[in-house]
Parts: C-alpha cells; sequence; structure tokens
C-alpha cells in the first residue's frame, strides 16, 4: 500500500458518489440509476430482476432484495466483497483506477 493516505471523501467525489464503481462491478445497473428499474445481477436464470440502487446520505448503494445477500453495498463495500479486499485496499484500488490524481 501507499504512503499516502486517500480519504473517502475524495473517492466518492471522484466516482459520483460511488455511481462509477457500482457501473464498473454491474453495467446493467444502468438501468437502475437512470429509469429506477429494477435489474439482475444474478445471472440469466433470475426471472424476477430485484436488485437496485439507491441513494442515501450523500452515496449510491446496490442492494440486490432477491438473492441469499440481502445486504445494500456502498462503492467501498462493493468493493471489498467483489476483489476480497481490506478496507483500505478497497480505497486504494478506486482510487487507482477512477482517480489517478489522488
Amino acid at each position: 500500500m501507499s504512503d499516502f493516505k486517500i480519504k473517502v471523501e475524495d473517492v466518492l467525489a471522484a466516482t459520483e458518489n460511488g455511481k462509477a464503481v457500482i457501473l464498473h462491478f454491474y453495467p446493467q445497473s444502468s438501468v437502475g440509476f437512470s429509469n429506477r428499474r429494477n435489474f439482475s445481477i444474478r445471472g440469466t436464470d433470475d426471472r424476477k430482476p430485484s436488485c437496485t440502487v439507491f441513494e442515501k446520505s450523500g452515496k449510491w448503494w446496490l442492494q440486490d432484495k432477491g438473492g441469499d445477500d440481502t445486504k445494500a453495498y456502498d462503492a467501498i463495500s462493493l468493493t471489498r466483497r467483489e476483489m476480497s479486499l481490506s478496507y483500505p485496499q478497497a480505497l486504494e484500488w478506486i482510487a487507482q483506477r477512477f482517480a489517478p490524481h489522488l
């Protein structure tokens, strides 16, 4: 890990409050941002899409209400889950890809 300190606020500002990160992992979530429609993240066998994105407390969140894991994830927690990273590692991963100026 690098010697500089990445601030959560800077990462969120550089990713449209996490929207860019959610779109990176789940491009199909674009319909949730643009049309407030549900979408699937569990593959083609998901006949009734129940995943959604929503904004709360200045951050975008992703939540799949029909899967085994119904927890809501912001950009950092989603990155931790998808990449198996610690919190500081997730911040650095996001910064490297979405805000190299940080």
